[in-house]
């Protein structure tokens, strides 16, 4: 799994190669994404003590 700080990256790297019409979009759909509630399965990482953490993506 990518870990979400390499995730995040990206995301700010791809969103600033937008201008305009695109950008509003973007940033558009990550708004409409961080309202949707995530299912519980998508919300926990497993660390490799075992351990489970919840932590909500957003």
């Amino acid at each position: 799994m990518t870990p979400p700080e390499e995730i995040r990256s990206r995301g700010i790297t791809l969103l600033e190669q937008l201008s305009g019409e695109s950008l509003l979009k973007a940033v558009k759909f990550l708004e409409s994404l961080s309202q949707e509630p995530l299912p519980l399965s998508q919300n926990k990482f497993e660390h490799s003590n075992g351990v489970v953490k919840n932590i909500t993506l957003n």
